[in-house]
């Protein structure tokens, strides 16, 4: 039922990892809100976690893009989500 939503995202990889083969800027922003969410939140313990952060990494790798910008905006949001 909550596929059908604005949530169905989360119910498959390939659709957050075809949005970051598009722009990864904003995939980089979404992975960031999810990990906020996943730290700080603890009604959203379904959200994607290793395996998401992995799979980030191997793409954006796979595309030249230098990890210390999504590595810093990831550490980050999950730091807040902790506080």
């Amino acid at each position: 039922m909550l596929t059908m939503g604005f949530l169905s995202w989360l119910f498959g990889d390939e659709n957050l990892m075809s949005l970051l083969a598009q722009n990864w800027a904003l995939g980089v922003w979404i992975v960031a809100a999810i990990v906020f969410c996943e730290t700080g939140l603890v009604v959203l313990p379904f959200l994607p976690g290793d395996g998401l952060l992995f799979a980030t990494g191997a793409l954006l790798g796979a595309q030249g893009v230098s990890p210390w910008w999504p590595m810093g905006l990831i550490t980050l949001a999950a730091i807040l989500g902790i506080c």
